[in-house]
């Protein structure tokens, strides 16, 4: 998402208060261009967001395939499975993949 600052803006500008509106646009992004990780990414923080805890986790491997060495989406699958699924043994994977991408990354290391 970083790399593609319109895909913040226009979700920034649908809020969380919309997030159906959300998904309906990074599908139809994802539609047009499906190899953007960045929008597979986006779609996993707003199933996150809509509850929808295995869709993340399908939308952040969806983007883990597409760009191997993204970091964040290696540390959000984690964070969701660790924390909101209650599966710490199925996040430490991941995890691990943040800390080999980016060893000084504080949060992963937690």
């Amino acid at each position: 998402l970083d790399e593609h600052p319109g895909i913040v803006s226009q979700l920034d500008a649908l809020g969380q208060d919309d997030l159906a509106a959300a998904e309906a646009y990074l599908r139809e992004g994802i539609a047009a261009n499906p190899r953007v990780p960045q929008l597979h990414r986006a779609l996993g923080r707003v199933h996150a967001a809509q509850g929808r805890a295995e869709d993340a986790v399908a939308a952040y491997n969806e983007a883990i395939r597409l760009a191997p060495d993204l970091p964040a989406a290696y540390l959000e699958i984690a964070d969701l499975l660790s924390q909101r699924l209650n599966e710490p043994a199925r996040a430490l994977p991941f995890y691990e993949a943040v800390l080999t991408r980016d060893p000084g990354n504080g949060i992963a290391r937690y």
